[in-house]
């Protein structure tokens, strides 16, 4: 079962983020609070923020098909959405959870695994009721049209293969957060 922030309403919408990024810039943002704040409320273009991967709403339906109901944190695709260390040890919180990171290691990991598993064997896995049963964020299952919610839902999935491809290519880190 996921979890909503505590100040966000049960209608929140809230939107997951990835940056990926070299070593120095990486070493830059963890050291600085401001950019760590900056990186959250700021113009999403700026530098030295690095590639930047917005999924949307998706992220729960992403990590639901990924991994399935409950916290399997053995799975290292739990990682994809809940994953990393904090970036501030300070625990700095932001809508929905500290910024967090992925290592270059941990990145490539996850990306070897995305590869396995094509947009369409991950739909397969859709099931509009298991959704609604698990609380699936967003809880627009009933609402919204299905095969619109399909194709979204494959989209970002393919753009976030894309995005651990490049950044493992790359060996890149990745900071990931969520927000309302």
């Amino acid at each position: 079962m996921w979890m909503i922030s505590v100040n966000q309403g049960k209608n929140a919408v809230m939107l997951a983020y990835y940056r990926q990024m070299n070593f120095t810039e990486f070493k830059k943002i963890k050291e600085s609070r401001i950019i760590q704040k900056n990186l959250i409320y700021s113009d999403l273009t700026e530098s030295p923020y690095g590639d930047y991967l917005c999924i949307d709403i998706w992220w729960g339906a992403i990590d639901f098909l990924l991994v399935g109901p409950g916290a399997n944190k053995s799975n290292p695709l739990k990682k994809l959405i809940f994953g990393g260390v904090p970036l501030d040890t300070d625990d700095i919180w932001f809508d929905f959870g500290p910024i967090r990171y992925l290592e270059p290691n941990e990145v490539q990991e996850i990306s070897e695994l995305l590869v396995k598993i094509s947009p369409e064997v991950l739909i397969a896995r859709y099931n509009t009721a298991s959704m609604i049963e698990n609380q699936v964020p967003p809880d627009i299952w009933w609402t919204e049209n299905q095969s619109e919610v399909v194709i979204s839902i494959k989209s970002c999935y393919s753009k976030i293969v894309d995005f651990f491809q490049k950044a493992a290519s790359r060996k890149n880190y990745i900071l990931a957060y969520i927000t309302a």
